[in-house]
């Protein structure tokens, strides 16, 4: 998923790749698998957030108003 962000600035809450996330969950790759994985995704990672366009740190304040906005759209009055 953070790989998905980096790269396309979007996040897909439905996985493509469910079927090999049930897999793991079912403890059909051995650990030492899981872990060449997990290296080679990191790696992939590390190379995708120094070319990123996003932020260092998020907009807080626009977070904020963000936030209020909602919560006065979700109070107000029908």
């Amino acid at each position: 998923m953070a790989a998905e962000v980096l790269e396309h600035g979007t996040l897909q809450v439905r996985r493509p790749n469910r079927e090999h996330l049930m897999a793991i969950r079912r403890g059909e790759f051995e650990y030492e698998d899981l872990m060449a994985q997990a290296e080679d995704k990191l790696l992939e990672i590390d190379r995708l957030f120094a070319k990123s366009s996003l932020p260092e740190l998020p907009d807080k304040s626009k977070i904020e108003r963000l936030l209020i906005s909602v919560r006065v759209d979700w109070y107000r009055p029908v």
